[in-house]
């Protein structure tokens, strides 16, 4: 009986696994569902000190920046735009906004702060609570067969989390097949 538990425990963690081992997608490349930040997730980004995505604003009043970047994924061909309220009377900011937040479900970005500071892609991430960098967007990995590509004004970049946003820029993540 022993001998059946232990191999039930090993075939459990081989298939648990077998997405992360190798670069291996975790998700069927055909799957076309919007990310879902809480799915997956076993703890939140970490969050450096002094961490923009932490910052909280109480208005738009006293603003050194309010600026409005749009920022949409593409998940094997299909659009998805950056939820409506994301970053709103949140946990950490309850009855509040980040520096980074939307107000309807346009991929209107707005990027406000109380000092002029450059606040990047991976702020707004970590608000959403969504992994992300060059190898992954939530639980859709880079692989084998597909990849992820970064547009900004239609012109692929390599800036990834790092991306500082600039007024009126368009941002597309994209998850697809490989050419």
């Amino acid at each position: 009986m022993r001998t059946i538990a232990a191999l039930a425990v090993l075939l459990l963690l081989s298939v648990s696994l077998s997405g992360c081992v190798g670069g291996n997608s975790d998700v069927d490349g055909d799957e076309t569902s919007v990310p879902d930040p809480d799915e997956n997730m076993t703890e939140p980004p970490s969050e450096p000190e002094d961490d923009l995505a932490g910052v909280c604003l109480g208005s738009h009043q006293n603003l050194a920046q309010h600026i409005h970047p749009y920022l949409t994924l593409s998940i094997n061909g299909t659009s998805f735009g950056v939820p409506e309220n994301l970053g709103i009377d949140t946990e950490v900011c309850p009855g509040g906004m980040h520096v980074v937040h939307t107000h309807d479900n346009t991929s209107k970005l707005h990027i406000e702060t109380h000092d002029p500071v450059d606040v990047t892609v991976d702020v707004l991430f970590r608000i959403w609570g969504m992994p992300f960098d060059s190898t992954r967007l939530d639980r859709y990995h880079v692989n084998e067969t597909h990849e992820l590509v970064m547009e900004v004004d239609g012109v692929v970049s390599d800036e990834w989390s790092d991306h500082v946003f600039h007024d009126g820029e368009q941002i597309e993540i994209i998850y697809r097949e490989r050419a």
